[in-house]
């Protein structure tokens, strides 16, 4: 039987060298073998373990092969490029934009020639007519309009002692072609025939108040709807009238009011499209501003159940002829004799 306790063992000398030799210069050995407890950790070295890692971006690079290098160098360089190219290839365009692109007529351009805010493009000019002259009611496209808006002012002059309870009063009449039947349209009769004219009330002081029915049209004293595609084939004539309410009864004449006008407006485009301002000293009791005579017409069928649909063209000349009249009837006799 062996005795577990006269065991001996015996080694080699190359088996004692091992012992007595580092374990950083063995290669190998466990936390038990001499050297390992330097103060510096270790880390088993040879060519099957790896490297020790350095610490900062140097190091990361120094840590990988020569192929990985090569590679990281690559693409970083390529990320470089791409960035260029597209930062070049937007000024590019940009250039090439601005110099096909020149300011459009309009636009105005600054001290540095790049466009500042771009101008509005300009209303259509208004026309001022003198007396006699004429102009078609018709739209930016020279086609005739369907709806106007008539607007006419005045003003009582200052300090005069025949003013006092001055109320001038604006009216249409209607008149066909042979002078034979009218329509008269004024502050007791506010509508014309098929709804085609109608009156928004009568100012009696000449002061010019708003009137919410005509938007911007707030400085006239009196205005009248005219829709002219409504008015009766039979009626080819209207005339824009003014006159002094009971004119002999209280002595009075136009020679005592200035400022006389009519406006035309296109309210679906919200624009004036012409004006006539009666000038010099006016005689008379009435005057007739203007009137509009229907031209070509041409008609055109409907539906069935619609009929047929008719458009004129109207034009409208400026008269300003004053008369000594005492009433719109009387008006009214001159409008269907065509006496001027």
């Amino acid at each position: 039987m062996m005795d577990k306790d006269n065991i001996e063992i015996t080694f080699t000398e190359e088996e004692k060298k091992s012992f007595s030799t580092p374990a950083s210069q063995s290669g190998g050995g466990d936390k038990t073998m001499p050297g390992y407890n330097t103060g510096t950790p270790y880390l088993p070295q040879g060519p099957n373990f790896p490297k020790q890692k350095s610490s900062g971006f140097l190091g990361f690079l120094s840590d990988y092969d020569g192929q990985q290098k090569t590679l990281f160098w690559i693409l970083l360089i390529l990320f470089v490029l791409i960035m260029f190219f597209l930062r070049f290839s937007r000024n590019h365009i940009d250039n090439s934009y601005i110099a096909q692109n020149p300011p459009s007529q309009g636009q105005n351009q600054g001290e540095n020639g790049n466009p500042t805010e771009p101008t509005p493009p300009p209303q259509k000019q208004s026309l001022f007519l003198s007396k006699g002259e004429e102009a078609p009611i018709v739209d930016e496209n020279n086609q005739g309009l369907a709806h106007i808006l008539v607007g006419v002012g005045w003003d009582p002059i200052s300090n005069n002692p025949h003013q006092s309870r001055m109320d001038v009063d604006s009216s249409v009449i209607l008149v066909d072609e042979n002078y034979m039947t009218d329509f008269v349209v004024y502050y007791l009769v506010k509508q014309g025939p098929n709804m085609s004219v109608i009156h928004h009330g009568d100012n009696l002081t000449g002061e010019n108040n708003p009137n919410p029915f005509s938007g911007s049209y707030s400085n006239d004293d009196e205005n009248i709807d005219v829709y002219l595609n409504k008015i009766p084939l039979n009626y080819n004539k209207i005339y824009f009238i003014l006159n002094i309410f009971e004119a002999y009864s209280r002595n009075q004449t136009l020679s005592i009011v200035q400022n006389m006008y009519i406006n035309i407006y296109d309210p679906a485009h919200n624009t004036l499209l012409m004006t006539y301002q009666v000038t010099g000293e006016t005689q008379g009791t009435g005057i007739l501003l203007g009137v509009a005579t229907r031209g070509e017409t041409t008609t055109t069928r409907e539906l069935p159940t619609q009929g047929t649909r008719s458009t004129s063209v109207w034009t409208f000349r400026a008269l300003g002829n004053p008369y000594f009249v005492k009433d719109i009837n009387e008006l009214k006799t001159i409008c269907k004799n065509g006496y001027f």
